[in-house]
């Protein structure tokens, strides 16, 4: 901590002996403080400033033997190599409505596109939504095999 810093933790101490049951306004308390700061001698801010020095020197000692703790996850490296993530029927769906539309309505933006798809998703039958769902199936599948022959090709 700062001098400053230590005179200011010293001097809420002091103001809250003084005056227990009253609540402090903090912007007022440190405006005083401030103030109080600025009339203060040197040797009375010398004081603070032994005890930044000791602070410091403190804080010097334990980052020279801090030891990070154990088990902190890395993040995962991601294979540039690798497939990407199988498109839900969602997805599917939208990529074939999406430019329809753009088409219709030339002057909606992303977000409308995507509050406008998803409608029309949510008020699509079962039925209707069967093509897009074993196409999202089958291009799971034929993704999981790709990564499986990839693990064992690395292997």
């Amino acid at each position: 901590m700062s001098s400053y810093a230590f005179f200011v933790q010293t001097y809420q101490k002091e103001h809250k002996k003084k005056y227990p049951d009253i609540s402090v306004n903090f912007s007022e308390f440190s405006k005083k403080c401030s103030e109080r700061w600025k009339t203060m001698s040197a040797k009375e801010k010398g004081k603070f400033e032994d005890m930044a020095k000791v602070d410091k020197a403190r804080y010097e000692r334990e980052t020279k033997t801090y030891i990070p703790a154990k088990g902190e996850t890395k993040k995962k490296f991601k294979d540039p190599n690798a497939p990407n993530r199988p498109p839900s029927a969602f997805f599917l769906f939208c990529s074939e409505y999406r430019p329809k539309i753009k088409g219709e309505h030339p002057g909606l933006s992303i977000g409308d596109v995507a509050k406008k798809l998803g409608e029309m998703w949510n008020n699509t039958a079962v039925d209707d939504k069967q093509p897009y769902e074993k196409k999202a199936a089958k291009l799971k599948e034929s993704t999981k095999r790709i990564l499986l022959r990839t693990e064992l090709k690395g292997a």
